[in-house]
């Protein structure tokens, strides 16, 4: 039997790792509104239940040791700050949840609590915090840290973290605005607590300057797949981001999701998770098909080794293209996407590079219906709640080809929504339940 699926839109106020700049849309601009408001709309029309910001606070700088490369192909860089961008958003939308990045390694807790409040207040109710711990050393260095903290450590200073911001959020109890005129009583101050949290990495007096928002606070994502960001998830988030390319390797992660889930005492459906996709449309599979092998041919290797260098921290250049990587490489950035490669077949570096050159998530490959059939088996085989198309910002006629092309389909079968019953994130996130 079928279910109803989410769907969203993954991307980020930059270029992304695949020279996206050359496929700007003819009239606009990373570095002003038009192009977010419009993209935005276009996922509002489509009923997603959001659009999600990734986000890096630094130049990559990995590959060949220097920016050079990145900053010659346009990969990763600019990157726009997204937090002001959600500011924006939320005047251009009335629905779609809007998602952004912050990472716990370096925004001090008070901003970050009070940033989202803020953006849950402007959007009524429609904000979501992704937390990450980051992974890069010089984003570390931005922020006057030599290094960042061992890999499972920035997960135990998250788990402090996000406890605090919790507090804060609270920290204004949902009645205290009076807002009784006659009496000239805008707030009850009995209502308004200083919280005196003081943990082992962090502390704040508090109250948080923010009333209590809409939904109370955002709504939490995590894209951890390690077994410690698995955990984090199961004890946090809300919505976990995943990029599986087998439906086996989705029911797999998912069913131990649920398992740690249980463990943490949360209901299985207290976390959502969205699995990464970036299909091939074609109006039949031979057209579908042709557009892949015409992508295939257009891959640059070298891209693919620059966006992995980013990815693990690492410098790949130093590596011999045409043998797998060493097992026992030390990493300490994102360690599940390189251990997903050596669970594998542990393929060669410059099989690898090609893959991630494409970035194409789960690869589907065919007519808007093949593509259909694929997310429906998808859900319903591999246990996943939604699908997050993964584009870059000026990739707007590839979202729109598959708005109107593979969207309807999918409303029609009665996969997805035709309309919002809720005006809030989480009121779309537990719309199937």
């Amino acid at each position: 039997m079928s279910k109803k699926f989410h769907l969203a839109l993954f991307t980020s106020a930059s270029f992304g790792g695949d020279s996206a700049w050359m496929r700007t849309t003819p009239g606009y601009d990373i570095r002003y509104p038009e192009i977010y408001c419009d993209t935005a709309r276009i996922c509002e029309r489509a009923k997603f239940d959001m659009i999600f910001f990734a986000d890096g606070p630094t130049l990559p700088d990995a590959y060949q040791g220097g920016w050079d490369y990145y900053a010659r192909k346009g990969m990763w860089m600019p990157v726009f700050d997204p937090v002001p961008i959600l500011g924006l958003l939320s005047g251009a939308t009335q629905r779609l949840g809007l998602a952004v990045t912050l990472s716990t390694s370096f925004y001090p807790p008070f901003m970050a609590a009070r940033a989202l409040a803020t953006v849950d207040h402007l959007s009524r109710g429609r904000a979501a915090w992704n937390v990450v711990t980051s992974l890069s050393k010089s984003a570390a260095q931005n922020f006057g840290q030599d290094d960042l903290l061992d890999h499972d450590v920035r997960y135990d200073v998250a788990d402090e973290y996000i406890n605090l911001c919790h507090q804060l959020w609270k920290s204004w109890e949902p009645d205290a605005l009076v807002l009784d005129r006659e009496r000239e009583i805008y707030a009850d101050g009995s209502k308004i607590h200083a919280i005196n949290f003081e943990g082992q990495y962090h502390k704040s007096r508090g109250p948080l300057t923010v009333p209590s928002s809409p939904q109370g606070h955002p709504v939490i994502i995590s894209a951890g797949a390690s077994p410690r960001g698995m955990r984090y998830a199961a004890e946090h988030a809300e919505i976990t981001v995943i990029t599986k390319s087998t439906i086996p390797t989705m029911k797999a992660f998912t069913g131990s999701l649920r398992d740690r889930l249980a463990a943490a005492g949360r209901p299985s459906n207290a976390c959502k998770v969205f699995n990464l996709f970036r299909p091939v449309i074609g109006e039949t599979d031979a057209i579908a098909h042709e557009r892949w092998q015409e992508q295939a041919k257009s891959i640059e290797i070298e891209q693919g080794l620059a966006n992995f260098s980013y990815t693990l921290g690492t410098d790949l250049s130093k590596f011999d293209p045409d043998k797998p990587l060493p097992t026992d490489m030390n990493v300490n950035a994102i360690r599940s996407k390189l251990q997903n490669y050596y669970d594998n077949g542990n393929p060669t570096l410059r099989e690898i590079a090609a893959q991630e050159a494409r970035n194409a998530g789960f690869p589907i490959v065919g007519t808007p219906d093949h593509i259909a059939d694929v997310l429906e088996e998808a859900a319903r085989e591999g246990g996943v709640d939604g699908f997050m198309l993964r584009l870059t910002m000026h990739d707007q006629q590839y979202l729109v080809e598959f708005v109107d092309k593979v969207v309807p389909i999918l409303q029609r079968r009665g996969l997805c929504r035709t309309e919002y019953s809720g005006a809030m994130l989480r009121d779309h996130l537990h719309e199937f339940d």
